[in-house]
């Protein structure tokens, strides 16, 4: 009996290790092999095949759009079956710095059920300047947003190049309104002068309360040519509180700064007259 049971264990273990054996071959041999998003899973069953092209199936097949800075072609052989496409996203790039995004919502790697989600970015802290980002869409996507729009510059202003985080606050000034003022202020602390340059310039186009108290933030700033800027925009945007602050500028240790406070005033004064 034991040897007959022993015998059957491994006739057991031999059929399932052809079968799995078949299967990655199968996955293998057609292309994309088995990425199947289901009603109640969603399965990824693929030999040597790289991460981009799982992700440009799963977009097929959804509404997810991916947008990468990196190239994600080393080749993987792995099986996934989990109930969600997060949770199977999150098994597939585990590696991977990434961020989903569902309307209304956004998470980093640890990520709930109940999609669909819309947007995933994933990045690299390695890039060279040659490489270039990608992106793949489903045909079925949506439209365009300034919700989408925003969320796009947000991570571009994570980037470790400092020209994307400058064109992140410049492209700002397209989206407007109140909810992009939180990510360029934090531009304003950026080590790189002209990614400040470029969210002063965005608040000032930007205007409003909101954009007044994030600019009095750069009035201490150490460097007096950003002092100036700030002076600037609080000019241009105008209204008792930026006066209060070109009044405060007027004891700025930098002759230029006072110059630049005095002159402001004195226009706006003119103007309010």
């Amino acid at each position: 009996m034991r040897t007959g049971g022993k015998s059957a264990f491994t006739v057991r273990g031999a059929c399932l290790a052809a079968g799995l054996a078949f299967l990655i071959a199968t996955a293998h041999a057609d292309g994309p092999g088995q990425i199947v998003i289901g009603d109640k899973s969603v399965s990824i069953l693929v030999a040597d095949r790289s991460i981009r092209s799982i992700l440009e199936e799963l977009s097929r097949q959804s509404d997810l759009v991916v947008v990468s800075q990196a190239a994600l072609d080393e080749l993987v052989t792995v099986h996934i079956d989990e109930p969600t496409l997060p949770e199977a996203i999150r098994r597939l790039l585990r590696q991977k710095s990434f961020m989903l995004h569902q309307v209304g919502h956004t998470v980093g790697n640890e990520m709930p059920g109940n999609p669909p989600y819309t947007k995933l970015w994933i990045w690299s802290s390695e890039l060279n300047d040659g490489e270039q980002s990608w992106r793949t869409q489903a045909s079925s996507s949506h439209s365009v947003t300034n919700e989408g729009k925003l969320i796009d510059y947000q991570i571009l202003a994570m980037s470790n190049k400092s020209g994307d985080r400058e064109d992140a606050m410049a492209g700002l000034a397209d989206i407007g309104g109140s909810n992009v003022v939180g990510t360029l202020q934090r531009g304003l602390s950026d080590p790189d002068d002209n990614v400040r340059e470029a969210a002063i310039e965005t608040l000032a186009e930007l205007g409003g309360a909101e954009s007044v108290r994030a600019l009095s933030l750069v009035l201490n700033d150490p460097d007096a040519g950003i002092r100036i800027d700030a002076v600037d925009a609080l000019g241009e945007i105008g209204g008792a509180e930026a006066i209060e602050l070109l009044e405060a500028a007027m004891a700025d240790e930098n002759y230029t700064v006072r110059e630049a406070a005095a002159e402001w005033l004195t226009e706006l004064a003119w103007l309010h007259d």
